[in-house]
């Protein structure tokens, strides 16, 4: 999206890509020249198989289905993948932009499924260059905000302090 003169993290597409479509579904005009390359990528992205990490293609999809775009065959690919290749995207970050997706295409079972498989913290290990525990716990009270507000009421979700568990 941003440059065709090196390589792009496609994480950092993703990011970008939805922060430009916050912008734009909050008032702020982005061309739709724009929209348009932006929704290019993350369908590269999303519909790429293994060429890219499940958390990639997790949110790519979550951005593309923010922009109102149909992308249940990209999830159902997905969670075939994360199945098959046996790892934890189901209960972290791929799971939580898989979660909200469903929820936004009005698959309320697939989402609570979905949400209730996910882990509440990360461990140590789990951290990478631009996501720890922080963001993980920051982007769950997200998704759970926007897609599953009743959730916000659960006793189970904080402590003692209100720290998420």
């Amino acid at each position: 999206v941003w440059t065709s003169l090196g390589h792009s993290d496609p994480f950092i597409t993703v990011y970008c890509a939805h922060f430009i479509t916050e912008a734009s579904l909050k008032g702020h005009y982005v061309s739709p020249a724009f929209m348009s390359r932006i929704h290019k990528a993350l369908k590269t992205i999303a519909d790429s198989g293994s060429s890219y990490s499940e958390l990639s293609r997790a949110y790519a999809i979550y951005v593309l289905t923010l922009n109102e775009e149909i992308t249940s065959s990209a999830i159902e690919s997905l969670k075939k993948d994360i199945t098959e290749s046996d790892s934890s995207g189901a209960t972290g970050y791929p799971g939580l932009f898989m979660a909200g997706s469903y929820a936004m295409l009005k698959k309320d079972h697939d989402a609570s499924m979905m949400l209730g498989r996910i882990k509440r913290a990360l461990s140590s290990e789990d951290h990478d260059a631009y996501l720890d525990s922080l963001s993980y716990q920051s982007l769950y009270l997200t998704m759970i905000a926007r897609h599953f507000p009743s959730r916000l009421k659960d006793r189970e979700m904080t402590g003692n302090h209100g720290e998420i568990q």
